[in-house]
């Protein structure tokens, strides 16, 4: 998917795999969908999507303040909260 094929979209957000080695060797995915909302999700610290998983419109970080680097960590879900 682009931003082109969505104009409307202010990010858009993919699958991650985690690996050891080499690519694949865990199976291990973040983000598949649960049918839980994204928000009751991110309140329990099971993040619907990795900071790498995403790729945001700069115009849209920007409009919400972008990372608060003085949290400790989390700045990702902090940030998607604000949604």
């Amino acid at each position: 998917m682009r931003f082109g094929e969505n104009g409307e979209a202010d990010f858009i957000v993919f699958q991650s795999l985690y690996f050891r080695e080499q690519l694949d060797d865990t199976r291990l995915l973040l983000n598949k969908d649960n049918g839980e909302s994204d928000l009751a999700r991110f309140l329990r610290c099971d993040p619907v999507w990795h900071t790498t998983g995403v790729i945001w419109k700069k115009a849209a970080v920007q409009r919400l303040g972008g990372f608060d680097e003085q949290l400790y960590c989390m700045q990702e879900v902090d940030l998607h909260i604000g949604l």
